[in-house]
């Protein structure tokens, strides 16, 4: 239960800092969690960093196995690939939005997001899931 009540504030969070954002630049048209493709040079670029980030998760894993670790490392853990994954897919949206696309607010804006999420995530990861846990 205390989980599901995580995840309806950090989602909430999320939802309030993109309402404010967007207004203040002035950014409409955007979904709250949808995952848009700017061109294909950004579905390749997107495409490496999710194979990347599978791959190092699969490297972890075995090395988790070979090596039998028997305390936890935070750079084998799967929120740490997770985090990596959403941050860096985003700076990469957010590059290819500054290069290929002529509204330069749509830049601003992704990288705020951006920003906002990691900062939140990582309250969310470095304090016990906000102390619920």
């Amino acid at each position: 239960m205390k989980i599901i009540f995580v995840i309806l504030i950090y989602i909430l969070l999320n939802y309030v800092c993109h309402l404010g954002i967007s207004r203040c630049l002035g950014v409409g048209g955007r979904k709250l969690l949808a995952h848009e493709i700017i061109n294909k040079h950004h579905e390749k670029a997107d495409k490496f960093t999710r194979m990347f980030t599978l791959a190092a998760l699969f490297i972890g894993l075995i090395l988790n196995i070979i090596y039998d670790f028997s305390e936890s490392r935070w750079y084998l853990q799967p929120y740490f690939y997770f985090i990596n994954l959403l941050i860096s897919s985003q700076l990469v949206k957010a590059y290819m939005e500054r290069k290929y696309i002529e509204d330069k607010r749509e830049f601003t804006y992704t990288l705020f997001e951006t920003g906002f999420t990691a900062i939140l995530l990582v309250l969310l990861v470095t304090t016990g899931f906000w102390l619920l846990s």
